[in-house]
């Protein structure tokens, strides 16, 4: 199935303008003037002087990672990762920066790739997707809303950033799986079960055969699962191997913050799960 607006089930927003934030944005590398772009330090890790920053880096043709910081309650930084897969006629946009000003620069980031020498749709429209309801992924819904961009989600995210009141998402996606046409481009998101959260589902671009987990996938770097009183201990595997089965073909998978990798990063997720209930 592919997208038209017509088949989801509209909800309501509610926009809200954001205020103009400047920073400072230095070009390190990459394909393209857009391919890797940072404001503050490097693209991956941690650290009190990385929680205002903002990156988006290309990993592969027409794929880009976006990458937050942002504090938590205990004042230390943590990261957040999302996706942007550019086709002929739009730019899949997967969650929100952590804070509206991120996202609002996140935003002015993309601008440029949604221009394209079409007289009669000279622009890419942009279509937001949010994995889960966590904050690292939702802060910045409000900015969406008020820029036009319709955003998607599966009805369980749906009602969790409802009831935490992070801003609308304006369509709630049938069944556990949809595909969305870009132009020649096809990307499905897919819930695969409840892992770290009750409701985190994956993205997956058929083209470069790129995943995006989310958290339900760790990064190789990292040694823990971190708390969440949210996380299923004995559902967390059998969702990734649902996704194993679901994508046998996928060669890149980005995680929820770290940097990507291929299958290992499955297979690091599922001994991390292992671990956690061997010392429970």
């Amino acid at each position: 199935m592919t997208h038209t607006d017509q088949s989801s089930k509209k909800a309501s927003t509610t926009p809200a303008m954001i205020p103009q934030i400047s920073r400072r944005r230095t070009l390190i590398s990459g394909f393209s003037s857009l391919a890797v772009v940072i404001t503050g330090d490097s693209a991956w890790g941690g650290g009190p002087s990385r929680c205002t920053n903002l990156s988006l880096t290309q990993i592969t043709a027409g794929v880009w990672i976006h990458s937050s910081w942002g504090e938590l309650a205990n004042g230390l930084c943590a990261p957040s990762n999302g996706m942007v897969i550019m086709g002929e006629d739009r730019i899949f946009l997967t969650n929100t920066a952590w804070t509206p000003e991120q996202t609002k620069e996140l935003l002015d980031l993309l601008r440029p790739m949604a221009n394209k020498s079409d007289l009669i749709a000279p622009r890419r429209l942009i279509n937001l997707f949010v994995s889960h309801d966590h904050i690292g992924r939702t802060g910045g819904l409000r900015v969406t809303a008020s820029r036009g961009i319709s955003s998607y989600a599966f009805m369980r995210t749906l009602i969790e950033s409802a009831r935490h009141d992070k801003g609308a998402i304006t369509f709630a996606l049938p069944n556990d799986r949809f595909a969305f046409d870009l132009g020649g481009r096809v990307v499905e998101v897919f819930y695969p079960g409840p892992g770290y959260t009750v409701d985190n589902a994956v993205v997956y671009d058929r083209e470069s055969k790129t995943l995006f987990g989310g958290c339900l996938i760790r990064a190789l770097t990292t040694n823990s699962l971190d708390n969440s009183a949210d996380f299923d201990t004995y559902q967390w595997n059998r969702s990734i191997e649902r996704t194993i089965h679901r994508y046998p073909d996928v060669q890149i998978i980005v995680p929820e913050d770290g940097e990507p990798g291929g299958k290992e990063l499955f297979l690091h997720t599922q001994k991390l799960m292992d671990a956690h209930i061997a010392n429970t």
